[in-house]
């Protein structure tokens, strides 16, 4: 039997983000340590971001961080979303993101922007079927946004 999946907010330790940062690291494109330094991206993430989190059991299995601290234009931006490949194709990535937009709408937000890797086709697919539209094109990336 499978254990139920738990959705919380800002409960994660730095620590148990770090650890679901270096689990999910393969899965980015390029890889996420190839670009930053996790223990200090953890940190970073832990002390200034929203965190939507899902738990098996204790431990972190998903994670949207969202930085909601531009109130006076309205735009929340998401850090990082990541889900254990153990869990992909359980809808836990899209249920933390319907938590993410309910609680920037909750707070006044008007839209979402991200940045994912051209290379990414799986996340670009994944944000456009919940409304992410690409709204600039950058040498490696794209910048999506969805309006709340």
């Amino acid at each position: 039997m499978t254990e139920a999946i738990n959705y919380t907010e800002d409960q994660s330790k730095e620590e148990e983000i770090h650890v679901h940062l270096q689990k999910c690291d393969a899965d980015f494109v390029p890889r996420l340590s190839s670009r930053i330094d996790l223990k200090a991206y953890a940190k970073k993430i832990f002390e200034k971001s929203t965190r939507l989190e899902a738990w098996a059991g204790q431990e972190l299995i998903g994670l949207i961080a969202v930085y909601l601290t531009n109130k006076e234009t309205g735009e929340g931006f998401i850090t990082n979303v990541s889900v254990l490949s153990a869990y992909a194709g359980k809808k836990v990535a899209s249920q933390l993101l319907q938590n993410c937009i309910d609680r920037a709408k909750r707070e006044g937000f008007l839209k979402l922007i991200l940045e994912v890797n051209k290379g990414n086709e799986r996340a670009i697919n994944f944000y456009k079927k919940h409304n992410f539209e690409i709204k600039d094109n950058q040498e490696d990336h794209f910048l999506m946004q969805t309006s709340l």
